[in-house]
């Protein structure tokens, strides 16, 4: 079995391609807030502070959550230039994918559509 290169950003993906890039950022996304709520359980002194009555994140807390989730979004972008590619649309869109709130729109877009049938100005259709 041959593990994909979750970074490759040249050639086209199809749907069943992209749906498991999809889920997994999601579910790296979920893992990413999870660790920082650890994080601030175990070490409250060093990720929550107070401001005024209320107990917020700190910068380490946002810092940590980029970090952990950075892979995950990357991995997704990539993903997303790719699929975009297999459409015939312009790969920029996949900042789309980064995004709050449009991410899910546009992710669920990436997953539903079609891709161009035949070679199109990015190559030959995916495998997949």
């Amino acid at each position: 079995m041959r593990i994909p290169n979750l970074f490759n950003r040249e050639g086209r993906l199809g749907r069943r391609g992209f749906l498991p890039y999809y889920v997994a950022f999601i579910a790296g996304f979920i893992f990413s807030a999870f660790v920082v709520s650890e994080l601030c359980q175990a070490f409250p002194e060093l990720f929550l502070e107070k401001v005024g009555e209320e107990v917020v994140l700190n910068f380490n807390a946002e810092a940590v959550f980029f970090m952990v989730s950075l892979p995950f979004y990357m991995a997704l972008f990539f993903a997303g230039m790719r699929r975009c590619r297999d459409m015939d649309i312009a790969p920029f869109f996949s900042v789309f994918l980064a995004m709050p709130y449009v991410n899910l729109i546009f992710g669920l877009y990436l997953c539903l559509r079609t891709g161009t049938p035949g070679k199109n100005q990015y190559g030959y259709p995916p495998l997949n």
